[in-house]
C-alpha cells in the first residue's frame, strides 16, 4: 500500500539507484512480462500485491510460465501474505508493513540486493 509518506516502489528505486544500479519501471505487469517476452534482461524483478491490470501473484505466475529464471521479489503489506507469493513462485518475500518498517523495508531491500547482485551471504555487513 502507497501513501503520501510511504511509498515502497519510490524507496526501491532510490535505494537500487542509491548504490548505481540501473531501474527499468514497468507501468502496469503486462508491460514488465512484455519487457521480458521481448527477450530484454534484467537482473532482479520486484513485484508489488497491488498492481494495474493483474496484480502481483498473477504476475508472478505468468513470468514464471514464460522461462523468466531470474530472482523475483515479492511485497505486499503484510506478512500473512508471504505463502501465497512463495507458492506462486517468488524467490524472496518483503513486508512493506507502512507505520513503523521503513527502516526494516529499507534493510530488506538491501539484503536482497547484496545477495543477489552482489553475491553476499546472509551475516555480511550491508554499508
Amino acid at each position: 500500500m502507497e501513501t503520501e509518506t510511504w511509498k515502497p516502489s519510490l524507496v526501491i528505486k532510490s535505494t537500487l539507484r542509491g548504490r548505481n544500479h540501473t531501474v527499468e519501471e514497468s507501468q502496469n505487469c503486462e508491460d514488465a512480462i512484455k519487457y521480458f517476452v521481448e527477450d530484454k534482461k534484467c537482473d532482479l524483478v520486484f513485484v508489488a500485491k497491488n498492481l494495474p491490470k493483474m496484480d502481483g501473484l498473477q504476475t508472478i505466475r505468468s513470468l514464471k510460465d514464460i522461462g523468466v529464471d531470474i530472482p523475483i521479489i515479492a511485497s505486499s503489506l503484510t506478512e500473512d501474505e508471504k505463502e501465497l507469493f512463495m507458492t506462486a513462485g517468488a524467490t524472496e518475500f518483503i513486508a512493506e508493513d507502512n507505520s513503523f518498517s521503513q527502516p526494516v523495508f529499507i534493510f530488506d531491500v538491501l539484503r536482497i540486493v547484496n545477495k543477489y547482485l552482489l553475491g553476499e551471504q546472509p551475516g555480511h555487513e550491508i554499508e
